[in-house]
């Protein structure tokens, strides 16, 4: 049977891929090794020369290990993608250069692949307040994948990544290892929120560890710090950082990103976002089925000038005092918006306390 041609037009690409069967080609959802057996194995070996407290806690793990099993499914790119990234370029107007690396790498994995969600690392950059973690979170949880986020201005060193040194009697697994090893798939979604904001430097930087877990060779034998015995596949993590300032992040890390340049949205697009954010509260809130079907218009605009995080809290706000006051829909007075004055400068011996 002859192939049939892609269209040019993504917006014909969904009856396309309709159209293919890809089940013949696909027995069952595919599959990766995370951590081996024998890895394990190795692991409750190393407990026999340590104290009770770390002989039960090595036990303890492995035992963790041995239930949930070293081989994981992928989580798989849902048959609605075209679908789900026209909603998001609906809802979040301004990310279409991250939306149309998507619909390529989700065109090839669906069409050529065996369905798995295989993404390059991306790194979001772009001023505060404009939609980039929520966007991380709403694709995420589309994805049915679990996420860790990661605060990264909070980091003080690379525990969470990599673990804590073996050589404390209180070593703790990172949280990627827990949410790799011990979670459902093999490819989960790791957020790396702020990584510009990390600090830089030093054998226990947060960013020590990136530096081989963003090069799928390398991420591929992953140790952690904690349970050096049993390396992981961590090559199949979809990775997602924001920053604010990119130029802070060293060369050799923005090197491992396909760097894309997220603009603060025009009042346009922040129209759209605004009456976007207004249905998502009707349908995920619980009392959003008791609000009016649209907002006024008149309503939206006076939050034209606010970034889409301070949107969404003004917002919910105007929904409580329109609750007070006894109505369903959205009014002009319902909406306070406060302006922020500057902090006031102290002149003098005290302005250095």
């Amino acid at each position: 049977m002859p192939k049939k041609s892609i269209p040019q037009n993504h917006r014909d690409l969904g009856e396309f891929f309709r159209s293919v069967d890809l089940a013949e080609n696909r027995t069952d959802i595919p599959s990766a090794e995370v951590f081996t057996d024998d890895g394990v194995a190795e692991l409750e070996r190393s407990a026999d020369a340590k104290d009770s407290e770390v002989r039960a806690r090595i036990s303890g793990t492995a035992k963790k290990l041995r239930q949930v099993g070293g081989n994981k499914p992928f989580a798989v790119v849902p048959p609605d993608w075209e679908a789900f990234l026209d909603g998001l370029e609906q809802s979040h107007p301004n990310f279409v250069a991250l939306i149309e690396v998507l619909r390529d790498q989700f065109a090839l994995t669906t069409l050529f692949g065996d369905g798995r969600v295989s993404l390059p690392p991306v790194l979001l950059d772009g001023p505060p307040g404009i939609g980039k973690t929520d966007l991380a979170l709403t694709l995420a949880a589309w994805l049915k994948a679990p996420l860790l986020c990661l605060d990264m201005a909070s980091a003080q060193s690379g525990a969470a990544l990599a673990g804590s040194d073996a050589f404390w009697s209180n070593s703790q697994p990172g949280r990627l290892f827990d949410t790799l090893a011990l979670g459902p798939v093999a490819n989960p979604v790791v957020m790396l929120d702020e990584l510009d904001k990390v600090a830089t430097g030093g054998r226990y930087s947060p960013e020590a560890a990136l530096y081989q877990l963003l090069e799928p060779k390398s991420a591929s034998r992953f140790r952690d710090l904690s349970v050096p015995q049993v390396p992981l596949d961590a090559s199949h993590v979809f990775w997602i950082a924001t920053t604010n300032v990119v130029e802070l992040l060293s060369t050799p890390i923005r090197s491992r990103f396909v760097e894309l340049s997220i603009p603060a949205p025009t009042r346009e697009q922040v129209l759209k976002i605004v009456h976007s954010i207004y249905a998502g509260l009707r349908e995920r809130k619980v009392w959003g089925h008791a609000l009016h079907e649209r907002l006024p218009d008149d309503v939206a605009d006076m939050l034209a000038d606010c970034t889409p995080r301070a949107i969404r809290v003004h917002l919910e706000r105007a929904c409580g005092r329109a609750a007070r006051r006894g109505r369903s829909d959205l009014t002009r007075e319902d909406v306070v918006i406060e302006k922020k004055t500057a902090p006031r400068r102290v002149i003098g011996f005290t302005g250095d306390l």
